[in-house]
């Protein structure tokens, strides 16, 4: 796979997610982002007449999630930490983590993702897990709940 190019699935991992029991998969990529001198070198291009498109790197690995239904921390089934190599001395890590498919409801208040990279794991990124996210995943699993 070339760098700047986010993987697009989970190689032999496949096979173990089609044969679990559902589970609610929350995936962590990290993001792709431009240099200043990746921009600088493809404006210089445009004044050639080249047109580059951006020559975009991983900002960061992945660290760490924690994922919150109101106040209450959910605890991952599996918090995997999978390694991603970007080049023959590069590599850079991406998060699965399993979660029971009835740890997000809608009774919770409300949910947030805490997202911490290798290279700022004290200063995490909190999203916002929108309501209408979260009813969508509860009707998803509501016919694996009404099977127990």
């Amino acid at each position: 796979m070339a760098v700047g190019r986010a993987p697009m699935d989970f190689a032999n991992w496949s096979g173990y997610v089609a044969t679990v029991p559902p589970v609610l998969l929350v995936r962590v990529t990290p993001r792709l982002v431009e240099g200043f001198w990746a921009k600088v070198a493809r404006g210089a291009a445009q004044t050639q007449g080249m047109s580059l498109p951006p020559l975009k790197r991983f900002k960061s690995g992945f660290a760490r999630l924690r994922a919150f239904c109101g106040d209450s921390e959910l605890t991952p089934i599996h918090p995997f930490k999978l390694e991603y190599r970007v080049s023959k001395s590069e590599s850079i890590y991406e998060g699965l983590y399993v979660f029971a498919p009835d740890a997000i409801t809608p009774e919770c208040s409300s949910v947030k993702l805490m997202i911490s990279s290798e290279k700022e794991p004290d200063k995490p990124v909190t999203p916002i897990v929108e309501a209408r996210v979260i009813k969508q995943v509860w009707q998803d699993f509501e016919t694996y709940r009404s099977q127990k």
